[in-house]
C-alpha cells in the first residue's frame, strides 16, 4: 500500500492523483454495481486534498474534469461512483522534454588556492 501511495503522489496532475486514488480505495472497499465500481466513503474534497496533497479549490476543479469526462460520479449519499475503466487512473501523460535539460557550467568561477 505504501508503494502505491508513493506512486499516486508521483503524479503531477491533481485529477490524476484525485482519480488512482478513488481506485486505490475501490480495490479495498469498493463494491461491483451495474453503473461501475462504487466506493461507499464519504469523502470531501478538503479530505481528499489533504490525501493528494492539493488544495481544497484544486480538488474541486479536478473532481469537476473528471465528473464531466465521465470517469467519476457523486452520489446523494456523498459516496463515489468508479465509472470509467481504472487503467487511466495511473497514465503518465505529460509530455516528455524533446530535448535534455542542459547542465548549468559554472564558468570563470576561480578554484581557491590549495584546492
Amino acid at each position: 500500500r505504501l508503494a502505491t501511495a508513493q506512486a499516486i503522489s508521483k503524479l503531477t496532475r491533481v485529477d490524476r492523483r484525485v482519480l488512482a486514488f478513488l481506485w486505490h480505495l475501490a480495490e479495498r472497499w469498493g463494491r461491483m454495481t451495474s453503473g461501475g465500481v462504487l466506493v461507499p466513503l464519504t469523502l470531501s474534497h478538503r479530505m481528499l486534498g489533504q490525501i493528494v496533497g492539493a488544495r481544497r479549490p484544486t480538488v474541486t476543479a479536478a473532481v469537476r474534469l473528471l465528473v464531466d469526462s465521465g470517469e467519476v460520479m457523486r452520489r446523494d449519499d456523498g459516496s463515489w461512483l468508479l465509472t470509467g475503466d481504472g487503467a487511466r487512473a495511473m497514465d503518465v501523460d505529460e509530455p516528455t522534454p524533446a530535448v535534455a535539460p542542459r547542465r548549468r557550467m559554472l564558468v570563470g568561477r576561480e578554484r581557491p588556492v590549495g584546492v
